[in-house]
């Protein structure tokens, strides 16, 4: 999914943040390896997070029921993460059920994301 994202642009200003998150039974830092080596670019970074503790962050920041997990957060230039709490980000994508409390009509469209985040680089400034 976020192959096609990055595909979109080959801009700089791009960044990319995986973090992967122990949620299936078969989830280790070996399977999250074997993942993202299956996508490689020089603008994501990517990490093994066993405890989740990303999840609970951002599912705090979201409002969201249980772990932040399958989300794509978009940020606009220049968002600094200063503090306890993640930044709220500019757009936000999912694909998580709606008992979590995330938005239906942000249900992951791989279109919409591509769209808002070449929006939000070619915006200058």
């Amino acid at each position: 999914m976020l192959e096609s994202v990055f595909k979109a642009t080959a801009s700089g200003d791009l960044k990319g943040f995986i973090v992967w998150l122990p949620m299936l039974a078969t989830d280790d830092a070996a399977s999250a390896a074997r993942q993202g080596a299956q996508f490689r670019d020089p603008r994501v970074t990517d990490a093994w997070d066993p405890e989740r503790e990303t999840g609970l962050l951002f599912a705090r920041r979201l409002s969201l029921q249980g772990i932040a997990w399958d989300v794509y957060l978009v940020y606009g230039r220049g968002v600094r993460w200063e503090g306890s709490d993640p930044p709220m980000p500019s757009f936000w994508m999912h694909q998580l059920r709606v008992q979590t409390g995330a938005d239906p009509k942000l249900h992951l469209d791989p279109d919409r994301l591509t769209r808002e985040v070449t929006t939000l680089i070619e915006k200058k400034g």
